[in-house]
C-alpha cells in the first residue's frame, strides 16, 4: 500500500500503529461499496475497486473529492478528527459516506449506495402523499359518513319521539290512553305521598254506547267518542288529566282535591254536560254516562287499586245510568258476592241447583185456576234461595241464559206433560222468554221440538216478553212473535205501564195477552188515579181482543175491583205464592176452598 502511494508522488510517514491501522482499512477492498483513504492534504493515499470505478474517469486524483461537500465535510473530521457523515451525486448515483478520522495523517471514508434508499424515499414520499389523498378523501367520506347519521341518529330520535307520544295518546281522540294515565298516576301518588296532598280518579263510560254503533254506524260512534273527548275537557278544571282507556270508557285525574264534597261538585258537572244532545249524522241522540270514582289515599294507594275501586263503584253508578258513585267498601262486598254468584252459575244446571216454581194464575169470573207462571229460582248452597232478579242479568252477562232458557221451556214442557197425567191437561203454562233467546236462530225449531216430545198442545204454552226487549230489533221480533201465534202459542207483554209502551207499539205488536205490572195494582184500590190507569190498560186491551192479566193481587179488594173493571186473570199471594210442581198438584186438589 506505501508503495501505491510512493507511486502517487505522496510521502507519508506513517506510524507503525497508523500502518497497522491502514491495513485493517484497506482489509474490505473486495467491498461492494466504495472505500477511500485520504490524506489530510486531499491526496487519495487508498480505494477499493468500487472506488476506482467511480473515480475513472475523472479529472486528477483530486477530481472526485473536488465537490464543496465533500471538501467541506473532510476539513471538519480533519480538523475536529470527529467522524462525520455527508451525502452526494457521483456520477448520477447517490452515496453516502462516513468519514472516520484514523489519525492526524489520513481520513478513511466509507461509502454506500443511497441511490435505493432515496428511491424508496421518493416512492415513500408518494406513498405517503398517496395516503394522505386517501386520508383526506376518506375523511370527507368519513365526515359526510358522520353528518348522514347524526341527520339518521337526529331522525331516529325524532321518531323514537313520535313512538313514545303515540304509545302515550289516543289515536281517536288525540286524548291520553290508559299508559299516559297510569304513569301519571304513579307520578302523582309518588308527589301525593310525600306532600300529603289527595287526587281523585274518575271511571266513566257512556251508557248504551252500542247501540249508537249498531244503529248509525261506528263512524258515526267514533264521532261521539270525539265529543265526549272535547265536552269532559271543558268540565273539569286545566289542571286535571283526561284519558280515554279504550272503547266508551274514559278516566279523569283531578289533582288538588281537599274535600269529598269539591268532587261531588265536578262529578256532577261532568254528568250535566252529557244531557245537552250530541249530534250525529245531522241528528240530536241524548247519550247519557255512568261515573265511578276512587279517592287517594282513602281508598287505595296505588294507580291498580284505584283504577279497581272506581271500576266498582262504577259498576254502582251503572245501576242507576246518568249518575256517579264513590267507592265504598260495601260496594266492593256486594261486588265480590257477585262474582262469587258468576263463579258458581256455571255449574248450577248441572248440579241440579235450579229450580221452577209456579204461582196459578186464577180466571177472576170462575175463580178457576187456568194455568200458572213459571219462576225460577236458585237453590244456592251458601246463599240460599236467590232471586232470578240477582242472577238472570249475570247469567247474560256470562252467555248463560240460553242454556238456562232451555232448561226451562223442557222444564216448564215436561211439568205440563206430568200435570196432564194426574188430570190436569187444560192448564196453561206462562214461561218468561229473555231476549238472547229471541236471538236463537235455533229457537222456533226447539219449541216445536219440545212440544212434541213432551206431547204438549201449542195452546198450552205463553211466552211472555217485555215491550224493550223487542225495540231492540222490532221487526225481528215481530216476525218471531208472529210465528209463534202461527202456531198456536200465546204471547204476552209482560210489564205492560213501565216502559215504552203506548197505543201505537201496542198495535204495532202482534200479542195476545197483556198483563198490567204490580206496581200499578198495589194501591190502584185506594188511589183513584191509578185506578183511571188500570181501567184505561184494560179498556185498550179489550179494544185489541187481548186477554188482560193483573200481577200483584194481594187483597180480596184487589179482586173485587179488577172483576169490576173487566180484568180476566189474577196472579198474585191472594191466591197462592209460587208453589213446586207436587204442591201446585195440592193446591189445585184445595183450590175451591182456596180461593175466596
Amino acid at each position: 500500500m506505501l508503495e501505491q502511494l510512493n507511486k502517487l508522488g505522496v510521502a507519508v510517514n506513517v506510524p507503525k500503529e497508523s500502518v497497522d491501522m491502514h491495513n485493517m482499512a484497506t482489509f474490505p477492498g473486495e467491498n461492494p461499496q466504495p472505500v477511500w483513504r485520504i490524506g489530510t492534504d486531499g491526496s487519495v493515499l487508498f480505494m477499493n475497486k468500487k472506488a476506482e470505478q467511480l473515480s475513472a474517469g475523472l479529472e486528477g486524483s483530486k477530481g472526485i473529492f473536488s465537490h464543496p461537500v465533500w471538501q467541506q465535510t473532510l476539513a471538519l473530521v480533519i480538523k475536529s478528527q470527529k467522524n462525520c457523515e455527508a451525502e452526494i451525486d457521483l456520477q448520477g448515483s447517490w452515496f453516502r459516506c462516513m468519514f472516520v478520522a484514523v489519525n492526524k495523517a489520513y481520513v478513511n471514508i466509507y461509502g454506500a449506495d443511497v441511490t435505493a434508499r432515496i428511491m424508496a424515499t421518493l416512492a415513500l414520499k408518494q406513498a405517503n402523499a398517496l395516503l394522505e389523498d386517501r386520508v383526506v378523501r376518506r375523511t370527507c367520506e368519513l365526515e359526510e359518513s358522520n353528518e348522514k347519521l347524526l341527520a339518521e341518529i337526529e331522525a331516529h330520535k325524532r321518531s323514537e319521539e313520535k313512538l313514545r307520544q303515540l304509545s302515550y295518546q289516543d289515536e281517536l281522540t288525540g286524548l291520553g290512553n290508559r299508559r299516559y294515565i297510569s304513569d301519571r298516576l304513579d307520578q302523582m301518588i309518588s308527589l301525593s305521598s310525600r306532600q300529603t296532598n289527595h287526587f281523585a280518579l274518575f271511571f266513566l263510560d257512556l251508557d248504551h254506547f252500542k247501540q249508537i254503533n249498531d244503529s248509525l254506524g261506528h263512524d258515526a260512534g267514533d264521532d261521539l267518542l270525539k265529543q265526549v273527548a272535547t265536552r269532559l275537557q271543558s268540565a273539569v278544571r286545566t289542571s286535571d288529566l283526561v284519558a280515554r282507556l279504550g272503547g266508551d270508557e274514559f278516566a279523569i285525574m283531578l289533582e288538588g282535591i281537599h274535600s269529598e264534597a269539591e268532587v261531588i261538585k265536578i262529578a256532577q258537572g261532568v254528568i250535566s254536560t252529557f244531557h245537552h244532545a250530541f249530534y250525529l249524522s245531522g241528528e240530536s241522540n241524548h247519550i247519557y254516562c255512568s261515573l265511578g270514582i276512587s279517592l287517594f289515599p282513602d281508598h287505595a294507594k296505588t294507580a291498580t287499586g284505584l283504577f279497581k275501586c272506581a271500576d266498582i263503584a262504577l259498576y254502582k253508578a251503572k245501576e242507576l245510568r246518568d249518575s256517579y258513585s264513590i267507592y265504598r267498601d260495601s260496594i266492593s262486598s256486594e261486588l265480590s258476592h257477585l262474582h262469587r254468584l258468576s263463579h258458581d252459575l256455571h255449574t248450577a244446571l248441572e248440579k241440579n241447583q235450579l229450580c221452577l216454581l209456579y204461582q196459578p194464575k186464577v180466571d177472576l169470573a170462575s175463580q178457576k185456576v187456568v194455568g200458572a207462571e213459571a219462576l225460577i229460582r236458585w237453590n244456592h248452597p251458601r246463599y240460599g234461595v236467590v232471586s232470578p232478579l240477582e242472577f238472570i242479568p249475570i247469567a247474560e252477562h256470562h252467555g248463560l241464559m240460553l242454556p238456562i232458557g232451555d232448561w226451562i221451556l223442557e222444564q216448564g214442557c215436561r211439568t205440563l206433560q206430568n200435570w196432564a197425567a194426574a188430570g190436569h191437561d187444560r192448564l196453561c203454562m206462562a214461561l218468561n222468554l229473555s231476549p238472547i233467546q229471541f236471538r236463537d236462530e235455533r229457537l222456533l225449531e226447539k219449541v216445536s221440538a219440545v212440544l212434541e216430545k213432551y206431547q204438549v198442545a201449542p195452546a198450552q204454552l205463553e211466552f211472555e216478553i217485555t215491550e224493550s226487549q223487542t225495540m231492540e230489533n222490532p221487526d225481528k221480533h215481530i216476525q218471531v212473535i208472529q210465528h209463534f201465534l202461527d202456531m198456536g202459542i200465546s204471547v204476552a207483554m209482560d210489564d205492560f205501564g213501565t216502559g215504552y209502551s203506548s197505543l201505537s207499539r201496542l198495535k204495532e205488536m202482534p200479542i195476545s195477552t197483556l198483563k198490567i205490572d204490580q206496581s200499578f195494582i198495589k194501591n190502584f184500590h185506594r188511589v183513584r188515579s191509578e185506578r183511571v190507569f188500570v181501567q184505561v190498560i184494560i179498556n185498550m186491551a179489550k179494544m185489541f181482543g187481548l186477554t188482560t192479566v193483573a200481577e200483584g193481587v194481594e187483597r180480596q179488594e184487589h179482586v173485587d175491583f179488577l172483576k169490576e173493571l173487566g180484568c180476566d186473570i189474577g196472579q198474585g199471594h191472594h191466591f197462592s205464592k209460587p208453589l213446586s210442581e207436587t204442591d201446585f198438584l195440592a193446591f189445585l186438589s184445595q183450590q175451591s176452598s182456596c180461593i175466596g
